[in-house]
This record gives structure tokens, C-alpha cells and sequence, in this order.
């Protein structure tokens, strides 16, 4: 919004925050009733169009709090409609097409009941039901939007099969701001050897980076985790109780944003270690952009901006490796 004010495009949001939608029990539910169709909210969305007179509209994300019932509301206003992908909710339920410690894409091609079965969304049957319905009505109305931005050609390779003509994907990266006061620093000057920043959840590759950390005994580098997640407290736990891992490993937790980029400033190496297809890491832009060099898994979304020996490397995804 910042980038197209700035050239002088007029640009109005349509914005709400799950915060303030799951507020009480009672609101929670009624919003889990609009996952897969929102009514209201598209009526607001109509509202807004007949304000602003769009022409164009560019979704980014409709789960939960919107639905996909805004997609033929755009279309019919007669604006182009483009929409930036940036995971893989269009199929799957969990978004990360991440299931049973794997990469996992049995729903793609198809409805998603599989994800039933194995309640995928959060261990939950009712919950993945109401996941599977979103992404129903999504399939269904993706017709709608005239061409979709994906983050990566990672992250386009996986989206193909999903229902998605291949001429209406471009690959459009993330980009940075110029917000961040941060400057690289010299290489003398950087106090910390090796930093993950981002969840702390499986598909991240947490517990990879743990068992990495231990075989490489007293030869280790220092590693810094900024971030948290469902595996924060088993990473801790496991560090807290292995003496070589604890002399190793500092966790810094979640940090406002200029914090994160100021230890990252102070690194040598940031670590994507992610198992699951990572669409694009925005931390990569930012640890280049202060001279960090980055080492990524092989056919990630880091891929497309990593150029070995120059600004990282990029090594096999085998955890074994």
C-alpha cells in the first residue's frame, strides 16, 4: 500500500483482525459458522467497492474472518481481480501442505476430505470441516480472480495440479521496505554466529536444526532462535535438559520486528531449515539486505534469491544430510 501510494495511486483497505473477531466464546463461534461463507462481510465488501470505485482489487488472505464469498463480489463490480498466494490454503486445510512429519499433497486435485480423516486443521474434525468448506467454495469461486501472484517458482511448482491455469500464476516475490534503520555491520563486528527467525512449529524445521546442533557436539556454532510456536516449549525443554545443547543454544522468543532485525544484523548465517515447501521467507530479503547470508533447503521458495558462495548456499533437504 505504501509502494503504490507513493507513486501516487489512490488505494483503500478492507481490513479485519481474527483479535478482535474471537473476543468471547459466543463470537467465536458465530465466526466459525462464516468460514466457509460470509455473508456480512461480503455485504461490507460491496459497500466499500460502491465508496471507492475500484479499479482493480488485490485480496491477500479471506480465512477465516472473510470467506471466499468476496471473490464473485469483486468480479461483479467489474474491477480486475488479482490475488497474491501465500501459502497453499487453496487445497489444503492447514495451508502448509505439511502433514505426519512430511510433505503432504493428497488433497491437491481434489476436495479436500482427506483432510477430514486426519484432522488436519488443528487436530479437529469440526474444526478441519470447517477448513474443507472454505476450501471448497474457494476452488469454486478462484475462477473469479483474473490472475494470481504466487511468491516463488517453488511455490508456483506446487500450486500446479491445484485447479489454477498455469497462465494465470505469476511469480510476484515479497519485497522490503525501507523502514528498517538497521546497516550491515563489518564481519569482525558480528557477536553471533548462526540465528533462526520464524515459528517454532514443525514444518519449520526446529527440531532438525536440535538434532544438527547436538551431533556437532562441542564444534557447534552458536545458534540464536528469535520466534515461537506449538514446539517453543519441547525445543526449550529438550535444550534445558542437554548440557551440550544449552551451552549452545540461546532463545530469544517472539521480538517487535526492528529488535529481530537488529540480532540479525549481528549474525554471521540465517538458517531456513523448513521441511515443508516454503512459498518465501521474507527474513531472506531482510538478512541480504543486511549482508547475512543465508542457507536454505533445495527446491524451498528461498531458491529463486539464493546464489551460492555469493549471498548463501543451498544444501539438500535430507535431515540426514
Amino acid at each position: 500500500m505504501e509502494a503504490l501510494e507513493k507513486l501516487g495511486v489512490a488505494v483503500e483497505s478492507f481490513l479485519c483482525s481474527s483479535d478482535d473477531t474471537f473476543s468471547n466464546w459466543l463470537s467465536a463461534a458465530s465466526m466459525a459458522l462464516r468460514v466457509g461463507w460470509n455473508r456480512h462481510a461480503a455485504e461490507k465488501f460491496a459497500a466499500c467497492i460502491d465508496v471507492f470505485q475500484p479499479t482493480v482489487i488485490h485480496f491477500h488472505n479471506l480465512f477465516p474472518n472473510l470467506s471466499p464469498s468476496l471473490l464473485p463480489v469483486a468480479q461483479h463490480s467489474g474491477a480486475k481481480v488479482v490475488m497474491t498466494m501465500h501459502n497453499y490454503r487453496l487445497f489444503c486445510v492447514k495451508s502448509t501442505a505439511f502433514r505426519a512429519s512430511q510433505a503432504c499433497f493428497e488433497c491437491r486435485g481434489q476436495k479436500p476430505w482427506p483432510a477430514l480423516r486426519h484432522r488436519c486443521y488443528r487436530n479437529s474434525l469440526v474444526g478441519s470441516a470447517l477448513a474443507a468448506q472454505f476450501v471448497v467454495n474457494f476452488q469454486k469461486y478462484a475462477s473469479c480472480v483474473d490472475q494470481f501472484l504466487v511468491l516463488s517458482s517453488a511455490h508456483l511448482e506446487q500450486l500446479k495440479g491445484a485447479g489454477i491455469a498455469p497462465e494465470k500464476m505469476l511469480i510476484k516475490p515479497n519485497m522490503l521496505t525501507n523502514s528498517s534503520k538497521c546497516k550491515p555491520l563489518s564481519w569482525s563486528d558480528r557477536q553471533l554466529d548462526c540465528v533462526f527467525l520464524g515459528r517454532l512449529d514443525e514444518e519449520k524445521g526446529v527440531h532438525m536444526l536440535l538434532d544438527v546442533w547436538h551431533s556437532l557436539g562441542e564444534n557447534a556454532p552458536r545458534l540464536t532462535v528469535i520466534g515461537s510456536g506449538a514446539e517453543g516449549e519441547s525445543m526449550q525443554r529438550r535444550v534445558n535438559a542437554n548440557v551440550q545443547l544449552k551451552s549452545k543454544v540461546d532463545f530469544l522468543g517472539m521480538m517487535p520486528h526492528s529488535q529481530a532485525l537488529s540480532v540479525i544484523a549481528k549474525a554471521k548465517l540465517l538458517l531456513c531449515p523448513s521441511l515443508w515447501f516454503e512459498t518465501f521467507g521474507l527474513s531472506v530479503l531482510e538478512a541480504n539486505s543486511l549482508g547475512v547470508g543465508v542457507l536454505s533447503m533445495k527446491g524451498r521458495g528461498p531458491d529463486d534469491f539464493i546464489v551460492p558462495s555469493v549471498n548463501g548456499d543451498i544444501v539438500s533437504p535430507d535431515p540426514s544430510e
